[in-house]
């Protein structure tokens, strides 16, 4: 299964129609989303619109791949129960958040083992068809190096 999740705090329809349309052309793929207060309502996916804490986790844990958003937050979540990430950031430009920071955590994780980026809903299918067949658990980067990169990251090493 494939869960999507775009946090809590503010919509990204880009995302939720973007992995709706994905969906929609892989209908023998389960996708489950949360969206949140997007305008989109999917028609090929099954969603909700929030997850409390204990059954947001319970999905994470028990799914193949997350897609999301680049808050620091799903990441954390995703590589302490060791399920890969595809990340597609909120960009400042189209108005999804305050600044470029999730372009600058995609920019900063991109490469690092179980961590995919797709920088554009553009991007987002051939990604998410590529992470699909290559990705899996074993390979996501443990919670406590993850948390030191993100630390680093926000200190400025190596940037």
């Amino acid at each position: 299964m494939i869960f999507v999740t775009v946090g809590g705090q503010t919509p990204f329809d880009r995302l939720v129609r973007a992995m709706d349309a994905w969906s929609g052309k892989h209908p023998r793929e389960r996708v489950f989303a949360q969206i949140g207060e997007t305008d989109h309502e999917p028609s090929h996916m099954e969603f909700v619109r929030f997850l409390p804490p204990g059954r947001y986790e319970r999905r994470m844990e028990n799914c193949d791949l997350v897609v999301s958003h680049a808050g620091t937050g799903v990441l954390l979540v995703a590589a302490r129960v060791g399920v890969p990430v595809l990340m597609m950031p909120r960009s400042a430009r189209l108005g999804e958040t305050r600044n470029e920071h999730q372009a600058a955590t995609c920019r900063h994780l991109a490469g690092r083992c179980g961590f995919r980026v797709a920088l554009s809903d553009e991007d987002l299918p051939a990604m998410l068809d590529e992470a699909r067949d290559t990705l899996s658990r074993p390979g996501v980067l443990p919670a406590d190096q993850l948390v030191a990169a993100i630390s680093g990251f926000l200190r400025g090493d190596g940037v």
